[in-house]
């Protein structure tokens, strides 16, 4: 990837569609500490730029993104800093028309969850209501998954998690859904479990476990899931993981110091990376990079 982010960001959220790469939302730097931000970008490999697009209606930060039907979707979030306000609100971009739209709302608040599109329905999984011991306003982790069909506007329950978490990867693999590490209680406390939810069952089984506890998000390349930013709590390297079905977790490297991953997206068998900054909190930054298997 060549061009930086226009703008050093933190917590941005990234989806791929029809080419480009959009980021929305997240945490920007202000002269009295973090921002949030309603701010809407895209980047378009070909021309190698970044444009500005209409604004999130309202600036969030932990919220979740996906691309259905056409249109990039912005789910729920927290609104403040300090009490964690927890949203249900759905938004989406319909780029035609460059304009955001109110979308049916989360049957309830969710934030830090992980969202994956399957059969064409989009599911949030797992998440907070809250913010963390730290933020104040603290509430146990979410088990629920809750799926939205784009074409009717209408949402479902779904079945619910065995192991409540937030901050955890989310991919489709082979027509399954992974739920992938994340934190059990706070930043402090990640864990190494793997769910995987199989649509033909209708059940989640419990896959194999990480190499270590770590939180952070997860891409499909090819046919394996990476997770090229993950952390385990507070401590400095951030971990590269691969997953097969046939080889299991493989460790592909640590860097040192930083290299957190916040936000990825896959397009054309490529990973896009935003926004990677050390695993401090607030720690902003524009890079954009590339991730290949």
């Amino acid at each position: 990837m060549g061009r930086s982010m226009p703008r050093e960001r933190e917590d941005v959220l990234a989806a791929a569609l029809d080419g480009k790469i959009y980021a929305v939302a997240g945490f920007e730097p202000g002269p009295g500490g973090p921002v949030i931000s309603a701010r809407a970008e895209r980047y378009d490999p070909a021309s190698d730029s970044w444009e500005e697009l209409p604004p999130l209606p309202v600036a969030r930060h932990h919220a979740m993104i996906a691309p259905a039907a056409g249109k990039i979707y912005v789910f729920g979030g927290h609104g403040d800093l300090k009490n964690a306000t927890t949203f249900n609100e759905t938004y989406a971009l319909d780029l035609r028309r460059r304009k955001w739209e109110r979308k049916a709302d989360m049957p309830c608040p969710r934030a830090g969850g992980g969202a994956a599109v399957l059969g064409g329905k989009i599911y949030l999984v797992g998440g907070r209501i809250g913010g963390s011991v730290l933020e104040g306003n603290f509430k146990p982790p979410l088990l629920s998954v809750d799926i939205y069909d784009p074409k009717s506007d209408k949402w479902e329950r779904g079945v619910p998690m065995r192991i409540p978490r937030d901050h955890l990867g989310v991919a489709v693999l082979e027509g399954k859904i992974y739920a992938i590490g994340g934190r059990v209680l706070t930043l402090l406390n990640p864990t190494s479990a793997v769910e995987i939810f199989d649509p033909s069952s209708g059940r989640w089984e419990i896959g194999q476990s990480l190499p270590a506890p770590v939180s952070g998000e997860a891409i499909v390349l090819g046919k394996r899931i990476i997770l090229p930013g993950c952390v385990f709590g507070l401590l400095g390297p951030a971990f590269t993981l691969s997953y097969s079905p046939e080889d299991g977790w493989e460790l592909l490297g640590t860097v040192s110091g930083g290299g957190y991953a916040h936000s990825m997206a896959e397009m054309g068998g490529i990973g896009y990376i935003l926004g990677e900054s050390p695993n401090l909190g607030f720690r902003y930054s524009n890079l954009a990079r590339t991730v290949r298997v």
